[in-house]
């Protein structure tokens, strides 16, 4: 889960942690506080090598905030670590690096 330090990311790590068995691995690029059961890790775009290490062992990527540089950089991680990224929040469309978005920026033809 990427953004868990901000206001949306840490919103959707509680609620996958209440309603959820599986674990949750919260992504930040600074510290931040995360329920129980949840596993912080440090990971910015900006590093490639911690991204990598933060998406160690994810299987489902919930993608919440980046740039269109930070989409890409942030597939091509997902995908070198073999996980695949699943939500992000601006458009509901699949665009160029794989990552299907949600919001209300496109419609779902995309």
């Amino acid at each position: 889960m990427t953004g868990a330090s901000g206001n949306l990311g840490g919103q959707v790590v509680q609620l996958l942690a209440e309603q959820t068995e599986a674990d949750v691995v919260a992504l930040s690029r600074r510290p931040t506080a995360v329920p129980p059961r949840v596993i912080a890790r440090i990971a910015d775009y900006a590093d490639g090598g911690a991204l990598r290490n933060g998406l160690a062992d994810v299987d489902t990527l919930v993608f919440i905030s980046s740039d269109g540089e930070g989409t890409r950089v942030l597939a091509q991680a997902a995908s070198a670590a073999g996980c695949r990224p699943v939500v992000g929040r601006r458009t509901v469309a699949r665009d160029r690096s794989g990552v299907h978005h949600v919001g209300r920026n496109q419609d779902a033809r995309g």
